[in-house]
Parts: structure tokens; C-alpha cells; sequence
């Protein structure tokens, strides 16, 4: 039972992170995350 709740809340957590980076990008295809040293940028690649 603990068991399905961890990832109940995980899936909560992910669709959350999801749609917020929806709302506040035009894109989910480029994601970046910038710091003082690290600038960590995430791409999706894909043809339709």
C-alpha cells in the first residue's frame, strides 16, 4: 500500500512539473536550467 502511494505521488509530482512548464513556456521541446557555474540545457529532437 505504501508502495502505490509513492508512485501516485510521483505521477502527481511529474504531471504538475508538466503542466506548469506548459503554462509558463510556449514549448515543452527546450527546457534550461541556468546557475552562476552550470547551464544544463535539455532538448528534444523529433520530425513529424
Amino acid at each position: 500500500m505504501l508502495q502505490k502511494s509513492g508512485v501516485i505521488c510521483l505521477i502527481v509530482i511529474c504531471v504538475t512539473l508538466l503542466i506548469f512548464m506548459w503554462i509558463t513556456r510556449s514549448s515543452l521541446c527546450e527546457v534550461r536550467f541556468r546557475n552562476n557555474q552550470i547551464d544544463v540545457a535539455v532538448i528534444m529532437d523529433y520530425e513529424s
